[in-house]
């Protein structure tokens, strides 16, 4: 019972560092679009690092304990570029005004957004199957 309590409380901490970026709309024009870009910066970085440093080091460990060294690694490594085709295929085909590069940014967070989730949608309701 106590898992339970953990896990709710880390979830509503999480939830609520959401609401930290409210804050950003009492700052100036100037100040705003500063901030916003730091904390992309900021953002980008530490998905770059969980996904280098985590993510792909524990897929290819999965990967490994059902494929041999070289198909593992080649499975890895076709999934990555399809990722980055696609992210790059969408800033390419999202047409936006030219002066709007943080309505794109936006429009292509949701969109990343709304890929990931489906999935992880789908594995939480298999897990709480079993």
């Amino acid at each position: 019972m106590e898992k339970i309590y953990i896990s709710f409380l880390i979830t509503t901490i999480a939830g609520l560092s959401t609401l930290l970026g409210i804050f950003v709309i009492l700052f100036d024009n100037k100040k705003r679009e500063k901030i916003i870009s730091y904390s992309l910066i900021f953002s980008s970085g530490i998905m770059l690092f969980i996904s280098f440093f985590d993510l792909i080091p524990n897929s290819f460990n999965y990967l490994i304990n059902i494929y041999e060294i070289i198909p593992s690694l080649l499975i890895l490594l076709i999934f990555i570029t399809f990722g980055m085709i696609f992210t790059y295929s969408i800033d390419n085909f999202l047409i936006i005004e030219k002066n709007n590069n943080l309505y794109k940014v936006g429009i292509i967070s949701m969109i990343a957004l709304i890929i990931h989730n489906v999935p992880e949608g789908c594995s939480c309701y298999a897990s709480q199957i079993n």
